[in-house]
């Protein structure tokens, strides 16, 4: 009776390790399906956030402030000849600008982080804001964020560049 006792009990424990073995791999198998997606290549996310950049200077020639309001964080500001602008006073400053023309070239992608990035190129543009020639040639940058799953611009700067 002691033996078929003791057989019984060493079948439960290889039963039970075999089973706790093969719960373990199955949970394994499933925490793998639920992992996310590797990060964009950096020529990936470059090519995302020049497109993004194309799209706000697209907004400012066109006057589309909403635009700004969508890929703004709501801490957003940017640094130019004007001064400092908050994202709240971006749309109203728009409003006064008449861009006749622009382009944009020299872009270069430089990472901060896995959330973060920080994107300079060269603008060319032709055109006045609240009465004044804005300045032809600039070199700006700015800093995109994700939050959310969603790049947006924290911060843009421009300085004028030499002639």
């Amino acid at each position: 009776m002691k033996r078929v006792l003791l057989v019984i009990l060493v079948v439960i424990l290889i039963t039970s390790a075999a089973l706790a073995q093969a719960v373990g791999e199955k949970k394994d198998a499933n925490s793998n399906a639920a992992k996310p997606k590797p990060a964009m290549s950096k020529k990936e996310l470059e090519r995302k956030l020049t497109a993004n950049e194309k799209s706000l200077w697209e907004a400012f020639k066109n006057k589309k402030p909403e635009v700004f309001n969508r890929t703004l964080t709501t801490d957003g500001f940017q640094i130019d000849a004007m001064g400092v602008t908050a994202k709240a006073d971006i749309g109203t400053a728009i409003g006064g600008c008449d861009i006749k023309d622009y382009s944009l070239s020299d872009f270069k992608l430089t990472t901060i982080g896995a959330n973060a990035a920080l994107l300079t190129y060269k603008s060319v543009a032709h055109g006045a804001c609240g009465g004044q020639a804005i300045p032809e040639s600039v070199y700006a940058s700015t800093v995109w964020v994700n939050r959310g799953g969603k790049w947006q611009a924290l911060f843009h700067q421009e300085s004028v560049a030499a002639k």
